[in-house]
């Protein structure tokens, strides 16, 4: 391929200019100057610096004619850099310019000698620093004048073109190229061997002979041309080419290392060394049972299709490309595995599932070798798992929560006692079940082991005997807590002891008609009981039946009249079991009250307070105050008592107390004072 260099006028434009045609691929030469030249000028030691400018023209006209510059296509033709050089007659280098970026357009060459028989050389270069385009133009005079003209600089493709590889014997392989483009101008060409140079041509040969070779062996070529100037250009493609192998009567030798592996149960693979030969070894010869069953050219070979557990036994020859043949090496024999059946085991638990298999040599994932487990779908069930009570066999022995369910017994009572004889075996205690069977009557929730025997009939405490044994308990006892005599007479009383089985009360007093005959009779209110929430109890007499657990109540007879003079008697009959257990209180009625009341004017500073006494008191207490003090004497016996006082006055009052130490009502306070004379 040829381009073309211009350098005219005021400067040296030195234009590499490519034209290629679609069908015949020729390049038009010629550059055209641009119009746009500068006056080189000399420096004072007679040299010239000149501009050198490269670029195709527009349009395919004549070389001579005027036409417009355009920016060269760099990559199109493969140039990345281009260099100058300048040369005297003798070759001697005078001065030189670049490498240039190809796409910079330009570049400046300082220092140009004037003289006569100036040699200018343009070069193109790749990437990596080959030439790939190579001119030159001698006999040219640099003057000492401002427009030199070099003119036109003609540049052609430097790197062969068409290298071929022939190989003509089993020891030479030829090579043939073409120079390029006939207007290069390269010194020889460099032949290279698998990247080794082994020769030269000069400029007008372009074959080449590789003798001496290896039979049968390829070899691999490259080429690249060179100039006087020490310019190389890029290296050819790589062509390749094999000797043949001529006459080979020669064995390779035996295979050694011969291997035969079972890999499954049809399957055997063998494995062996290279054998060698004097030309080389192109395959290998396959015998089972000292029969020829088949070739390969790899170092192994797997047979295929084979029956599990049969003995195989399998030698191996070389072959070259000749057809020489080795002797088979020794036999070695083996036998396929063995397949084995293997249980899915889905749920990992260690067991497989006797329904799901398969045959295989080598245990596949998620498969075992026994079919023991009961469910494959549960990890915790499986043989000799723990049997846990959850309606599963977990053990996998045929019985689900065998040893693991648990017996309760039905408290229909719900003493917290069972009946032995209604139970249910179940995982988890079900309501109205309980875990002992000790209930001796599941009917009665008053009847159960360590239970309290009462007079009720039946076995309470669960020892076999009702009734029996029976300790009464502490027997209740009437507390008077409050009592008013003030309007006909009611007391408040309490059980100290809580009575525990009905109980009837008696309030009987001498000033009274007997209780039994107490009736509304217009002239006096009927006796009306009530427990401590004001509930009615009896409204019949004096007497009632209480409920059970009687604590406090209130008894109340409003006749209009004042307190009795008499002690009234209240008796608390309390039945169990056929006995009576009977509980009295007296209720003894206040004192009445004579002296002191009002002004009194005491004896040398003592006071004598005097009441009349009342039926059933064995004692008495007054009480009385004086200057924010109170004072309280106690066992009083007979009808007064004498104290000593200084002047004051003050409150007092007093009331009996009957054999059982109880307190009757006291009386009403009365208000005295006195005075020293």
């Amino acid at each position: 391929m040829k381009t073309s260099l211009v350098v005219n006028r005021k400067r040296m434009l030195v234009c590499l200019c490519f034209l290629f045609c679609a069908m015949l691929m020729s390049l038009l030469a010629g550059c055209g100057d641009s119009g746009s030249v500068n006056t080189a000028g000399l420096s004072e030691t007679g040299s010239a610096d000149l501009v050198v400018d490269w670029h195709q023209p527009a349009s395919a006209s004549s070389a001579n004619m005027p036409h417009s510059v355009s920016a060269l296509d760099c990559s199109m033709v493969g140039v990345e850099m281009v260099r100058a050089m300048v040369m005297d007659g003798d070759g001697t280098r005078l001065t030189s310019g670049g490498p240039w970026d190809c796409g910079d357009g330009q570049g400046r060459i300082d220092g140009i000698l004037v003289g006569a028989n100036r040699t200018f050389v343009i070069l193109g270069m790749d990437r990596d620093g080959n030439i790939t385009y190579q001119g030159q133009k001698t006999g040219i005079t640099i003057e000492a004048r401002p427009d030199n003209d070099v003119g036109v600089i003609d540049v052609y493709s430097f790197t062969p073109q068409g290298l071929s590889a022939t190989a003509v014997s089993d020891s030479q392989i030829d090579l043939t190229w073409s120079a390029g483009d006939p207007g290069a101008s390269p010194t020889g060409f460099r032949v290279f061997r698998d990247g080794t140079a082994i020769g030269t041509t000069d400029t007008g040969t372009t074959t080449f002979s590789d003798t001496e070779l290896d039979a049968a062996t390829q070899y691999c070529y490259t080429l690249m041309a060179y100039d006087s100037l020490g310019n190389q250009s890029a290296l050819t493609s790589q062509v390749c080419a094999t000797t043949t192998a001529g006459e080979d009567t020669q064995d390779p030798t035996v295979p050694p290392g011969l291997s035969a592996t079972a890999y499954s149960a049809s399957q055997i693979n063998l494995s062996w060394t290279a054998s060698s030969d004097n030309v080389g070894v192109v395959g290998y010869m396959i015998y089972r049972n000292g029969v020829e069953h088949d070739s390969t050219t790899d170092l192994s070979y797997s047979d295929t299709g084979l029956n599990p557990e049969t003995q195989y036994c399998y030698a191996v020859a070389a072959y070259d490309a000749a057809g020489n043949l080795s002797s088979p090496g020794s036999e070695v024999c083996t036998t396929p595995m063995a397949m084995t059946t293997w249980y899915q085991d889905a749920d990992g638990d260690g067991y497989g599932n006797i329904n799901v298999s398969r045959e295989a040599v080598s245990q596949p994932s998620g498969y075992v070798s026994n079919h023991m487990d009961c469910h494959d779908n549960n990890p915790y069930i499986y043989p000799g798992a723990t049997e846990v009570c959850d309606g599963l066999d977990n053990d996998c022995n045929g019985q689900i929560d065998d040893g693991v369910l648990i017996t309760f017994y039905e408290d229909r009572d719900g003493d917290g006692f069972g009946n032995a004889g209604s139970t249910i075996d179940v995982c988890k205690q079900p309501p109205g079940y309980v875990t002992n069977s000790t209930d001796c009557n599941d009917d009665s929730n008053r009847a159960y082991p360590g239970g309290t025997e009462i007079c009720d009939g039946l076995d309470n405490d669960c020892n076999g005997q009702v009734d029996d044994a029976y300790t009464h308990v502490p027997r209740p006892e009437l507390v008077l807590m409050d009592s008013d005599f003030s309007n006909g007479w009611e007391f408040e009383l309490s059980v100290g002891n809580a009575s525990s089985y009905p109980a009837e009360l008696f309030v009987l007093s001498p000033a009274y008609p007997p209780c039994d005959s107490w009736e509304s009779d217009g002239s006096r209110t009927v006796l009306e009981i009530y427990d401590s929430n004001g509930n009615l109890l009896s409204d019949d007499g004096c007497a009632f039946t209480s409920p059970d657990n009687l604590t406090d109540f209130s008894v109340y007879n409003y006749t209009g009249t004042v307190p009795p003079p008499e002690a009234i008697y209240i008796t608390l009959n309390e039945r169990e079991c056929g006995y009576i257990w009977t509980s009295n209180l007296t209720v003894v009625s206040p004192p009445i009250q004579i002296s002191p009341n009002g002004f009194q004017r005491p004896n040398s500073g003592n006071t004598t307070f005097r009441w009349s006494e009342v039926d059933g008191a064995v004692s008495y207490t007054i009480e009385f105050g004086y200057q924010g003090n109170v004072v309280t004497i106690t066992d009083i016996r007979g009808d007064s008592h004498t104290v000593s006082y200084p002047d004051n006055f003050g409150e007092w009052r007093v009331w009996a107390v009957d054999s059982l130490g109880n307190s009757g009502p006291a009386s009403p306070s009365m208000t005295f004072y006195y005075e020293y004379e």
